[in-house]
């Protein structure tokens, strides 16, 4: 299933797919007509070396897998690190890592579902436990790759954090109610902005 090869029929949206992420990684010098033909499978193989996989021609779903995400990079929708981004006008966003964009999707998806309004703060729940979660990874990654010399400044900057946390959700549950909507907004918000912080600092690590 999934799987793509020279001749296959009624999957030309798919080829097309297929076809226009060769193009955009420099493999594919061709018209996107959703046709799996020779320049197509001549460009598959030239992927499939690239990326020290068989060479066969066929798109297997680990070849699409992979040719996704060099093509994701390639268009910048994969940042190298998680990166906060500043705008003109004073807007913030964010690029998020190959390691946690899919992060980032599941708790967008968690949001945008139809009784996201009634759930809010279980949902809001679900995404604190999953944002410390990843903290804790990104902070043991971070401590395990680290000198020796180096592992006490890691275990500072992890106990500095979670105090000053633990500080501000006091101040927050006397101001706008324990577990409350604000409340876990301004926590999530806290321990989102620190994993994007700390994550160029394990970037390889956490991205396996």
């Amino acid at each position: 299933e999934g799987t793509l090869y020279r001749g296959i029929k009624d999957e030309k949206e798919a080829v097309k797919t297929l076809q226009t992420q060769l193009t955009d990684c420099g493999y594919l010098n061709d018209t996107i007509d959703g046709i799996f033909g020779s320049k197509t499978e001549k460009a598959v193989k030239a992927f499939q070396t690239a990326a020290d996989l068989n060479v066969d021609g066929i798109a297997w779903p680990q070849t699409n897998k992979l040719l996704e995400k060099e093509w994701m990079k390639a268009n910048g929708l994969y940042a190298e690190v998680c990166t906060r981004v500043e705008g003109e006008n004073g807007a913030v966003s964010f690029l998020y890592c190959e390691a946690h964009k899919p992060l980032m999707d599941e708790v967008n998806a968690l949001f945008a579902s139809e009784d996201a309004e009634e759930k809010q703060v279980e949902i809001l729940t679900a995404v604190r436990e999953m944002y410390q979660e990843e903290v804790n990874n990104i902070y043991s990654a971070w401590l395990e790759g680290s000198a020796d010399e180096e592992k006490a400044t890691v275990m500072g900057s992890q106990t500095m954090f979670l105090g000053y946390l633990n500080t501000q959700e006091t101040v927050w549950n006397k101001q706008y109610g324990e577990n409350s909507v604000e409340t876990l907004t301004r926590i999530n918000d806290m321990l989102h902005d620190q994993w994007v912080e700390i994550c160029g600092f394990v970037a390889p690590a956490a991205a396996e």
